[in-house]
């Protein structure tokens, strides 16, 4: 938001600032803006952050709460579902697949359980003779911004 002042900070120029990111605001190099959930992350923190100079008394308002955030033509993709016969080509694929990774891929098209929830999952949350699998947790995963990096992301 460059150097602007606390006490000349205005709704409209943090308004600015998040329809910029919407429209062109990623790190990645690629084109195009950030998500509508990434803008409201930041919308979010900015209002937190600005309470807490309320609390300090730098400020008499928050600027944040009168923006408005706009949803951008990406945030709009259409989810696809894999048909009855293509999930049983997968798991086909995946009984006669000698990987190791391939019985997590079976598992959640059988459960409906995410990556991260599959990742996240460790033995005592399974409990064989009840055929019971308990989500405990989820593991994330961030985006590698690292220049040339050959994956996309890190655990």
């Amino acid at each position: 938001m460059g150097n602007i002042k606390l006490i000349d900070l205005k709704t409209s120029q943090i308004q600015e600032f998040l329809n910029k990111k919407s429209k062109s605001g990623r790190a990645d190099g690629k084109e195009g803006g950030l998500s509508y959930k990434s803008i409201k992350n930041m919308r979010a923190m900015l209002r937190l952050a600005l309470n807490k100079a309320i609390d300090d008394n730098k400020l008499l308002k928050n600027p944040v709460i009168d923006t408005v955030l706009t949803k951008n033509e990406n945030d709009n993709k259409e989810m696809t579902v894999l048909s009855k016969s293509e999930q049983e080509a997968l798991i086909k694929a995946c009984r006669d697949s000698e990987n190791i990774t391939a019985f997590g891929i079976i598992l959640c098209v059988y459960t409906g359980l995410r990556i991260g929830e599959l990742m996240g999952l460790t033995w005592d949350s399974v409990d064989l003779d009840k055929k019971v699998i308990t989500i405990r947790q989820s593991v994330g995963r961030k985006r590698n911004l690292e220049e040339g990096a050959k994956n996309k992301t890190i655990l």
